[in-house]
């Protein structure tokens, strides 16, 4: 990334990932405060927590921008604008001017640059990766780091040679033309691979190579409507032989899946489906089996049990308790004087608004980060991630712990049956959606809808509604 600046009567704060313009004295203890915090490499909500914990009175607007691995953050106050120039040259310019706090929106990887401005600027252009300077405004120039692998391992000259070998193809005795040639063919194949997120790349063609013998023997034990399960399962069936509390029915699905995902498997969950139209279910007790989703309307089942198998019948799903248990995960919190946790930037308490006295963090278990409300009106409690959909199924995601997994019903097909996934990393809350055929819509409390791009966390605060489709959505709450 490149910051520039020029001069003003704002005060420009950059950080390694953060910037921020705001019209404050340079003298004030905010920005102190601000610089310390932006130099430690804490994220756009942090400064403008901690403007917000001075008031927003004791400034005359700000511009803060975050933006790291793809995914970012602006937000906008007063007077002060906000230009998002795109990869394609478009622009988009975001004000404050109809709204008493902040407008704020997300930042994805079809951004190029980021320009903050105050009201007036004047003079060239000068560089401020991380500083503090008197600026009208701020200039970040984002570079995609998925480009920087590529560039390590192919040449610039890679591109102009596959002309060359092919002329001197049928020259034998050239030694270095075979060697050119292949590493002209593999130069596209870093690309690939730093732009999909997966860390199973590098072993892929190991593991392709090996389930071929099993294959066969599991085509005929396997019901043909869960093939699909098989493909994101692929990494067990190395593991399955040393873990022997992985379930067998696990372990010898994935040779099936490889040769042909296909949307039969949701012939046979469909009879159970055409019989239920119209409540929310929570389904807690095993197993599980078709009469007990014999409810009334499109029913919205949340399974709060964990792992899934498939049974031998197509059209029966059950579920077996976890067969192992996994060590709470520890965070750095604060605690307000009414006893909830909070993350250690927090300047007010998430739950109750509480001012937060200072205090030096300590480790504790992760509280739940909240709950999501459903359109039916059912509460999923965020203690850890979610995976919604038609059909959903765990092994499609890769998380550490099992996520909730949400059946939603869509006699049209609008829902697809691995939707959309909500993962938690630390105290945040992030939604991404799986490929889904009609995509998700993110609406902010406080910024324009937007769509999800495939693939793409996205992290969401307190009272942003999620859509999958039409009157299917839901709502991230803070609970106590």
């Amino acid at each position: 990334m490149r910051v520039r600046y020029r001069p003003g009567r704002w005060v420009a704060v950059t950080g390694p990932r953060t910037w921020l313009l705001v019209d404050a004295d340079p003298d004030a203890p905010l920005v102190a405060r601000c610089w310390a915090l932006a130099r430690a490499g804490a994220d756009e909500l942090e400064l403008v927590g901690a403007i917000a914990a001075a008031g927003l009175r004791t400034v005359g607007g700000f511009a803060a921008a975050g933006y790291t691995d793809g995914t970012g953050q602006v937000i906008v106050h007063g007077p002060a604008t906000v230009t998002l120039t795109g990869t394609d040259g478009t622009t988009r310019t975001l004000t404050a001017n109809h709204v008493t706090t902040w407008v704020e929106t997300r930042l994805d990887t079809s951004l190029a640059t980021i320009t903050l401005s105050g009201p007036a600027a004047d003079g060239p252009a000068l560089p401020l990766d991380v500083g503090v300077a008197l600026a009208g405004d701020l200039a970040v120039e984002l570079t995609p780091q998925t480009l920087a692998p590529p560039a390590e391992n192919t040449p610039p000259t890679a591109a102009p040679e596959p002309a060359e070998v092919a002329e001197q193809e049928p020259a034998p005795e050239r030694a270095p033309v075979p060697e050119q040639t292949a590493s002209v063919e593999q130069a596209p194949v870093p690309e690939v691979i730093t732009s999909l997120p997966l860390t199973f790349e590098p072993a892929a063609p190991t593991e392709l190579a090996v389930p071929p013998a099993p294959a066969e023997p599991p085509t005929s034990s396997t019901p043909p409507g869960h093939a699909e399960l098989a493909e994101p399962a692929v990494p067990l069936v190395l593991a399955a032989p040393a873990e022997p509390t992985v379930p067998p029915a696990l372990a010898e699905q994935p040779p099936q899946a490889a040769p042909r995902p296909s949307a039969e498997p949701l012939a046979p969950a469909e009879p159970a489906a055409a019989q239920v139209e119209g409540t929310t279910t929570l389904v807690t007790g095993l197993p599980v089996k078709p009469e007990d989703t014999e409810v009334i309307g499109g029913t919205t089942a949340v399974i709060t049990h964990l792992p899934w198998v498939i049974a031998d019948d197509p059209g029966v799903t059950r579920a077996r308790p976890a067969l192992t248990t996994t060590a709470p995960l520890l965070v750095p919190a604060i605690r307000c004087d009414s006893g909830h946790w909070n993350p250690p930037h927090a300047v007010a308490c998430r739950v109750c608004g509480a001012g937060l006295p200072l205090q030096q963090p300590v480790e504790v278990p992760r509280p739940p980060l909240g709950a999501l409300r459903l359109s039916s009106g059912d509460l999923v409690q965020l203690d850890r991630g979610v995976l919604l959909g038609r059909a959903p199924d765990a092994a499609a995601v890769n998380q550490p712990v099992r996520p909730h997994m949400v059946r939603l019903r869509s006699p049209d097909g609008d829902v697809s049956r691995n939707h959309v996934e909500v993962r938690l990393h630390g105290w945040q809350v992030l939604v991404l959606d799986l490929g889904s055929r009609n995509g998700t819509e993110v609406r902010p409390p406080a910024d324009l809808p937007f769509a999800l791009v495939p693939h793409q966390p996205v992290e969401i605060a307190p009272g942003t509604v999620v859509g999958l489709a039409e009157g299917v959505e839901f709502v991230f709450e803070v609970t106590g």
